[in-house]
């Protein structure tokens, strides 16, 4: 995937069901999306076909069924797509965004004890001390925020047969109740 190369919301959607679980069709996918979808299994098709031209997804048949699997991984996606984010509205600046979830109480007590849980866990890493502050280091998207990031951040790499099968974590099941249908 080129950092030309998005993926928008609606084909966002269909890789969260394939992160989910793979290989589907796309009967599948649509079946997986549940009914918050008004989307026919035409429209999960050319979102697929987006998909394949960008390299996102591969195609093969089995038992007569084109199948999709993905063929990036999520981390390296939502890696992708955040550092996108803040630097189109936070200037390049993650404090900027953290500072800004708070002054909007976007942020519980529960996360704020995470992130300081996060930054003790960092403190202790920059000083080459290990910490271990009890707070697992995975986020609400079941994402690491404090995985170590590639040099390239617009490179995506292939998925190891196990991370493509990963579960989602929270992530996603609000959003399909307010997307659009495209």
């Amino acid at each position: 995937m080129s950092k030309a190369t998005k993926i928008p919301a609606s084909e966002w959607e269909i890789m969260e069901v394939l992160w989910g679980q793979s290989p589907l069709s796309a009967a599948e996918i649509l079946e997986r999306m549940g009914a918050a979808t008004s989307w026919s299994v035409k429209t999960v098709r050319a979102f697929l076909g987006r998909l394949q031209r960008k390299k996102v997804v591969s195609r093969r048949k089995i038992h007569g069924t084109y199948v999709f699997d993905p063929a990036v991984r999520r981390g390296d996606c939502l890696r992708l797509e955040s550092q996108s984010f803040i630097d189109r509205f936070f200037q390049g600046n993650s404090v900027s965004l953290i500072a800004h979830l708070l002054e909007e109480d976007r942020l519980d007590t529960a996360d704020v004890q995470r992130l300081r849980g996060l930054l003790e866990q960092r403190k202790g890493r920059d000083a080459g001390v290990p910490r271990s502050t009890g707070v697992p280091p995975v986020s609400r998207m079941g994402v690491s925020p404090m995985q170590p990031q590639s040099a390239d951040k617009t490179s995506i790499s292939q998925p190891d047969a196990d991370e493509t099968a990963t579960p989602r974590v929270g992530h996603g099941q609000d959003a399909r109740a307010t997307r659009r249908t495209s």
